[in-house]
């Protein structure tokens, strides 16, 4: 597994399938798939995502500015309890992991009671 962190406001996500080479030879490249997560209102918006193996999910710290640091949140591993975002993600952060290897990852928020969801990559 890969982490990317990228803090700040604005996020485009975009998917893209091309074909390579010309008539019957012709064989699809298949794009990295992205999953994009709010953090607002103590949730994470969608609870259950899927990614594709090797595909990169991003958290969005969606709070509102103005809650300062009773907006933060971070990322923690669901089974083993490690910190998957390298630090607190305040309002407006970013934070980035890429999942390598198929099967159901639960993560959630250390910080707030009941702020979990789960991952599946396939």
């Amino acid at each position: 597994m890969r982490r990317i962190l990228r803090v700040g406001a604005g996020l485009a996500l975009v998917g893209v399938i091309a074909v390579v080479g010309a008539g019957e030879h012709a064989q699809p490249v298949r794009a990295q798939m992205a999953v994009e997560i709010d953090m607002v209102n103590n949730q994470f918006g969608p609870h259950d995502a899927t990614v594709a193996a090797g595909g990169t999910v991003y958290w969005v710290n969606a709070e509102d500015p103005a809650l300062g640091e009773d907006g933060e949140h971070d990322i923690v591993d669901g089974s083993s309890g490690d910190q998957l975002s390298p630090s607190l993600l305040m309002p407006g952060d970013t934070f980035s992991f890429e999942f390598d290897t198929a099967g159901v990852f639960a993560y959630l928020c250390d910080i707030h009671q009941n702020m979990d969801g789960t991952i599946t990559v396939q």
